[in-house]
């Protein structure tokens, strides 16, 4: 169960933007939670808008955030963020899921992909090129750079819909799921 909370806020900064310090932090975050090994711990974001805001807020139990927060993986970032004791969530809550979305945004690098594997002619592609447009995505998001290929990429979050009652579930190793929600508060 979800039953306690961390929040880990941006303090303002002059030399970088919120964006980049949340990018930086999730990434490290990321690490940790890959470390951990446990699929117990959710995140969001309370202050999400257009951008996720300055909040990434941690979910858990009491042991899973001291196991997780043991790691240290804040440690670089004691000027950059304000990270808060672990705290009871409030008995009054709604519930929701906050889950990775996947856009494929490049159509064109589809296209290639398609035309390599067999799957359509390079007529075919040309043609659906020009009658196709990149789909566009409003969903805020993180910068990410993959510690396995090295490539960036754009991590999508998504809040749900409001519950009213929590779903059990697991976590993925950037501690979200379409399936387990978290108190929102």
């Amino acid at each position: 169960m979800l039953d306690f909370y961390i929040d880990i806020a941006i303090l303002p900064n002059a030399e970088m933007s919120n964006t980049i310090i949340m990018n930086s932090i999730f990434s490290k975050l990321h690490f940790a939670l890959v470390s951990y090994r446990g699929n117990d711990i959710g995140v969001s974001f309370p202050k999400f808008d257009k951008t996720l805001g300055e909040i990434l807020r941690l979910h858990g139990s009491k042991l899973s955030l001291l196991n997780l927060m043991s790691l240290s993986w804040l440690d670089n970032y004691k000027d950059y963020v304000e990270v808060s004791e672990i705290a009871a969530v409030p008995l009054t809550v709604q519930f929701r899921c906050v889950q990775r979305v996947q856009v494929k945004s490049n159509i064109e690098r589809l296209m290639r992909r398609s035309i390599k594997k067999g799957w359509i002619t390079l007529e075919k592609a040309n043609e659906n090129l020009t009658n196709i447009n990149d789909k566009v995505s409003k969903l805020p998001f993180l910068n990410i750079q993959s510690s396995s290929t090295d490539q960036k990429y754009k991590l999508f979050i998504k809040h749900s819909c409001f519950l009213d009652n929590f779903q059990a579930g697991e976590f993925s190793t950037y501690g979200l799921s379409s399936i387990s929600t978290i108190p929102w508060f």
